[in-house]
């Protein structure tokens, strides 16, 4: 609850900026996928997107809020709502197909994000119409880089018999029944981090890409994480859910028996030294709230010495009086 205190006071302090900042608001849809124990290539598990599947890749949508400090930085507020998933089906890596494990997970996240405009570009012009000219257009072109923080709701689940299952209530490693095995949060920290782009077409449309990555705090996504236990300390359909290297899946893709393996307790089961991870690609596009201009206290230079610089100086005379000469 915490980040959520923290979240809701940064978009109050947004909202208190208003008539001083350019503010945006957009939405945003895209792809997901996950860095974790299940899935993957032919490889034990590797860093960064090196183990992701394309079969995993799931959706995302969104709602931001940013506002411009100045013209190199920026704050967003960010709302999403994601999937992700995994099968050890879908990996050629030997162990993994033999562990045949899959889950799926919703992910509602919730960030502050803190933006660093490396590149602009700005070109104004006009449109036309036939030959008539149809009024100024502008185009302005940003790059970025991001990072921030945040927290993010998860629940994996995995199917068995047509059913899907929360597995978290399940403890499917022994949380809950097994000494020093306690059931882990189903929400946990994140720190975003990528690129992105935006460009504003006539002052108030804003399109944009983004390609963010998120560190977690948790090896939990995917409820892999330490080893196997003695399915005698669990129920029935949590032991079929923990340990499902009995069913006949093979390497060579048959049905073949020879081809089974099962793991006892304390094997192996996952690899809690590495943290689970996701990604977000997403387009955006939005509606850009032009700056609103702070009118001069009328303490400047040109108002003290009443030089031309001083355009409250000519506002305060009325626009039908005429200078008076004596002849």
């Amino acid at each position: 609850m915490r980040i959520l205190s923290i979240l809701s006071f940064v978009l109050l302090f947004c909202s208190g900026v208003l008539a001083q900042r350019q503010l945006d608001f957009s939405g945003s849809i895209g792809i997901s996928n996950y860095l974790g124990e299940i899935g993957g290539k032919e490889k034990n598990r590797q860093s960064f997107v090196g183990d992701m599947k394309l079969k995993s890749t799931r959706y995302v949508v969104g709602f931001h809020m940013r506002y411009r400090m100045d013209p190199v930085f920026g704050i967003s507020f960010n709302m999403m709502y994601g999937r992700i998933a995994g099968a050890d089906s879908n990996s050629t890596n030997f162990g993994r197909r033999y562990r045949n494990l899959h889950f799926r997970s919703p992910l509602i996240e919730a960030s502050t994000q803190l933006e660093f405009t490396f590149f602009k570009f700005k070109k104004y012009g006009h449109s036309y119409l036939l030959t008539r000219s149809k009024g100024r257009t502008s185009i302005d072109v940003n790059a970025y880089s991001f990072i921030g923080f945040g927290g993010v709701y998860f629940n994996p689940q995995a199917n068995l018999n047509g059913i899907w299952y929360s597995l978290q209530p399940l403890g499917t490693e022994g949380q809950g029944v097994v000494d020093g095995r306690n059931k882990y949060s189903r929400f946990t920290m994140i720190v975003p981090m990528g690129l992105g782009y935006h460009s504003t077409i006539n002052r108030n449309l804003r399109i944009g890409f983004e390609l963010g990555w998120r560190k977690t705090f948790t090896d939990y996504l995917d409820d892999i994480s330490t080893t196997y236990v003695d399915p005698s300390l669990l129920s029935k359909t949590t032991a079929a859910l923990a340990n499902r290297t009995a069913e006949r899946i093979a390497i060579d893709g048959t049905d073949d028996p020879n081809t089974m393996d099962y793991y006892d307790a304390g094997d192996k089961r996952g690899d809690p030294k590495h943290n689970d991870n996701y990604f977000f690609g997403v387009m955006k596009v939005g509606y850009a709230m032009p700056a609103k201009r702070r009118r001069s206290s009328g303490m400047g230079l040109g108002k003290i010495f009443g030089g031309k610089g001083s355009r409250r100086g000519y506002r305060g005379r009325s626009k039908f009086s005429r200078p008076k000469y004596r002849r």
